[in-house]
């Protein structure tokens, strides 16, 4: 049985974010062994493993941003314009404006989101974070989270391809019943 079936790393200290930086994608076996010549990233793959399951890097140091992440000394500012908007649309399928800016010693990335009136799926699908535990919204609780983010409940959308025809009488009086009893309507 595998515990941990891929590691990915991508801006930690050797591995970089793009395939050009050779970040790593480690398919994980049983038992898995790592060789490579000297300086070639074995110890911050271990490292990287360590910030995940730990929040330390190695056993009395936490992240340090200056020593662990990432620095390439050559920005390709077409590829970032073109490489952000990119993954954002087809991860969360939203448009994003990519902006680069330069100060005399820096140069970063803006990057504007217009606000969204829906929510954003994430890879197709919808999640929900109660304090530390986050969830993905399936069936009845979907539809639930979608119809309270437009502001209506189940009993106010609309149903395709039915008409009021197609329900008995009992049915309509059953739930005028209900909802005078919960004080939704008067009798």
């Amino acid at each position: 049985m595998n515990i941990i079936e891929q590691i990915e790393i991508k801006n930690f200290r050797s591995f970089g974010n793009r395939k050009l930086e050779s970040y790593k994608v480690l398919k994980c076996q049983s038992l898995n062994i790592i060789s490579g010549a000297n300086d070639s990233g074995k110890s911050n793959i271990l490292r990287a493993l360590n910030l995940f399951f730990n929040k330390k890097t190695d056993l009395n140091n936490f992240f340090d941003f200056n020593k662990d992440f990432f620095k390439k000394e050559e920005i390709d500012e077409k590829e970032i314009k073109e490489e952000i908007p990119n993954k954002v649309r087809d991860t969360l399928g939203i448009l994003v404006d990519v902006n680069l800016h330069h100060s005399d010693e820096e140069k970063f990335i803006e990057i504007h989101v217009e606000q969204h009136p829906y929510p954003v799926n994430y890879k197709g699908q919808y999640h929900y974070r109660s304090g530390s535990t986050k969830q993905e919204l399936k069936g009845t609780a979907l539809d639930k989270f979608l119809l309270q983010k437009k502001g209506k409940r189940w009993d106010g959308a609309p149903v395709p391809n039915i008409t009021i025809n197609d329900f008995k009488q009992e049915t309509f009086d059953f739930f005028r019943k209900r909802a005078f009893k919960s004080q939704r309507i008067d009798e």
